[in-house]
């Protein structure tokens, strides 16, 4: 129950779609100061792809991790920006 609503609030915390996410760390500015997150060329790619990309993302296998696992995630793989 616990890793259901802790991904219940990532969800409701970040962008709906994938390639709205990487426009925003690729647009990243940090204290005015461009400072993208990620490389040009990801940049292109998921945008030259994006629809094909969203069409295979099944957002509700993100309830199927243990809290544990969820956890794991958060702090070791997922990116935050303004803090």
């Amino acid at each position: 129950m616990a890793a259901r609503i802790a991904v219940s609030c990532l969800h409701k915390s970040t962008c709906t779609t994938f390639h709205e996410t990487i426009k925003k760390l690729y647009h990243y500015e940090d204290k005015g100061i461009n400072s993208s997150l990620l490389s040009d060329d990801l940049y292109n790619i998921v945008m030259e792809n994006k629809e094909k990309i969203e069409n295979e993302i099944v957002h509700e296998r993100d309830y199927t991790y243990d809290f544990f696992g969820f956890k794991t995630i958060e702090k070791a793989y997922l990116l935050r920006m303004h803090g």
